[in-house]
């Protein structure tokens, strides 16, 4: 037999608030662990010395060269268009 519970509705608006600032708090941990991986700051270096030298291909033209090619290989995407 199923029961019904009722919770008040200033319940539910706190927990909501709970899960909001949880989240917040979530990336914050995050960000804060990423900046101390010595791993991750290499490869971050490593991807935007990639982008300064314009190794890089935009996100539009990965997905345009997805579609006209079905599946794809980097070296079947346009080069880099970069001003």
């Amino acid at each position: 037999m199923a029961k019904t519970v009722e919770i008040p509705v200033s319940l539910l608006k706190a927990m909501a608030r709970v899960r909001e600032a949880f989240g917040r708090l979530e990336d914050e941990i995050e960000g804060y662990l990423l900046a101390r991986d010595p791993d991750f700051i290499a490869k971050m270096r490593e991807v935007r010395a990639s982008h300064l030298a314009g190794d890089l291909v935009s996100l539009g033209e990965l997905k345009a060269a997805s579609t006209e090619c079905g599946r794809y290989t980097t070296s079947q995407l346009p080069p880099p268009a970069y001003p």
